[in-house]
């Protein structure tokens, strides 16, 4: 493995991404982090593949690694910070849906409830 060097470092960025009307608003994304050289989406939009409310989703930007090619599929081997702020962005996803929503929600691979939901039936 060597001798890809750093060329294994394949994330580039990671982006809040506002969801609307099924619609993901590449031109709208919030960086949170960006490493190298990453200059943004060419597209402005694109479908959503997964029908979902309105709201905000984490996009991991990767770049393309020569492991890949060898491998026969996409390689990604995260670092501890790395993944700290995955999760870190899709904390304030939650958050910044939530706003969207107005309230949490039960279903999902992600459910986002908390006490004032529970009181004031917000979910």
């Amino acid at each position: 493995m060597e001798m890809y060097g750093e060329r294994l470092l394949r994330l580039k960025a990671i982006v809040l991404i506002p969801r609307r009307d099924g619609i993901l608003r590449l031109s709208e994304a919030q960086r949170v982090i960006v490493l190298g050289d990453w200059e943004g989406f060419r597209a402005d939009s694109v479908p959503s593949v997964r029908s979902s409310p309105n709201g905000w989703a984490v996009g991991v930007v990767m770049d393309h690694s020569p492991i890949d090619d060898l491998a026969g599929a996409f390689l990604w081997f995260p670092k501890d910070w790395e993944l700290q702020e995955i999760l870190k962005a899709m904390d304030q996803s939650d958050r910044l849906t939530e706003k969207i929503l107005g309230r949490g929600w039960i279903k999902g691979p992600r459910p986002y409830v908390k006490l004032h939901h529970i009181i004031t039936g917000g979910f």
